[in-house]
């Protein structure tokens, strides 16, 4: 037990032997009443932590229901034992509280101790069912509660350590594909030796600095939207121009914190499915604004049917980024997506707030 479980336990044991010390008084002295409940408690906590330590989580506990039926026989068998042993050596009854006490006393000084029931079953089962039988009942409800309440705590604990791993899953999924994306692009500029290729080297060492140290804890809007940039200039530059790509975010609050890696997905998703490379009219766009402690993302991006199929590279889906989203911010988060007019639309709300 805890220190702070000794002293509970301790102070209830204490209240106990005063409680059953002055209800003795009205008939016996302070010493003697002392006495008879040191030996009530005594026997009650040998009872009390036998069943609570020994029996119920060593039988009970394990299924062994005869043998835990066995031991409490043999507890109330021990307890009687103890009584008849330790009958002759209680002081009798003085009545020194009653107002009669003189008169009482003259009448008890020369009476001779009652003969116990020779049946035995009758002089052990009132006397040790009333001693035992509470400290039993007692015990187990302690115990059952205790254990309800290490399941529920396991539980929790499993279900944190689940959610955990689940993210750090979700997590392996989106990193290395961004990263993948990223050095194809580089690879692209040093083969066509083009003079952006140091810049971008500069930008992917921020994007590999933002994934390895920033992504293990929640960060600062700003950070976000500096990988982000970074991402769109990876793309725009692999598309040889900026045209078709807007990403608005003026006025936001760039202090507000959320989940590291959470937003890019939907652009990637964006420049992943959009005609972009292959239509004049392709485009994204891209609007991020803040309201209070909440971020809103809207990614509208052009598509056609044939490029819904044409990269079969594995990357996050749509539904693990809402999985990761019901995960991070349940309750605080809403993602919908939409078709109007060849243009797929998701729109994505958090609220910080969490």
């Amino acid at each position: 037990m805890k220190v702070r479980e000794i002293l509970i336990h301790a102070l209830v044991w204490l209240a106990f032997l005063a409680i059953i010390t002055f209800w003795q008084w009205d008939i016996f002295s302070l010493q003697d009443s002392l006495i008879h409940a040191s030996r009530m408690a005594v026997i009650s906590i040998v009872v009390f932590y036998s069943n609570y330590y020994l029996l119920l989580p060593r039988l009970f506990a394990k299924g062994n229901t005869f043998y835990y039926v066995l031991s409490i026989g043999a507890i109330l068998v021990g307890v009687y034992i103890i009584f008849e042993l330790t009958r002759e050596w209680m002081p009798r009854p003085e009545f020194m509280n009653f107002p009669r006490r003189a008169e009482f006393k003259e009448i008890f000084k020369d009476m001779p101790r009652m003969e116990p029931p020779k049946n035995m079953w009758a002089r052990m089962l009132p006397q040790t069912a009333a001693q035992t039988i509470p400290m039993l009942f007692f015990s187990s409800l302690l115990w059952f509660a205790n254990e309800n309440r290490q399941r529920k705590e396991k539980e929790v604990s499993l279900m944190n350590e689940n959610l955990i791993s689940e993210m750090r899953f979700l997590k392996s999924q989106i990193n290395p594909h961004f990263l993948f994306n990223a050095l194809n692009n580089i690879y692209s500029l040093a083969f066509r030796k083009s003079d952006h290729t140091p810049e971008m080297i500069m930008k992917l060492s921020d994007m590999l600095r933002h994934v390895v140290y920033d992504s293990s804890n929640s960060v600062s809007l700003n950070k976000e939207v500096a990988y982000i940039k970074n991402y769109i200039d990876f793309q725009t530059l692999k598309l040889g121009n900026e045209k078709g790509v807007t990403f608005a975010y003026d006025g936001i609050n760039d202090r507000l914190v959320l989940e590291p890696m959470l937003l890019i997905p939907f652009i990637e998703n964006a420049f992943k499915h959009s005609n972009i490379e292959d239509s004049a009219d392709g485009s994204i766009d891209i609007k991020l604004s803040t309201e209070g402690t909440i971020i809103r993302l809207e990614v509208k991006n052009t598509f056609s049917e044939s490029t819904q199929t044409k990269d079969h590279t594995p990357g996050i889906g749509m539904q693990n980024v809402q999985q990761r989203l019901n995960l991070v911010y349940p309750d605080k988060s809403k993602l919908t997506k939409t078709i109007q007019d060849g243009v797929f639309i998701v729109n994505v709300e958090i609220d910080t707030n969490a």
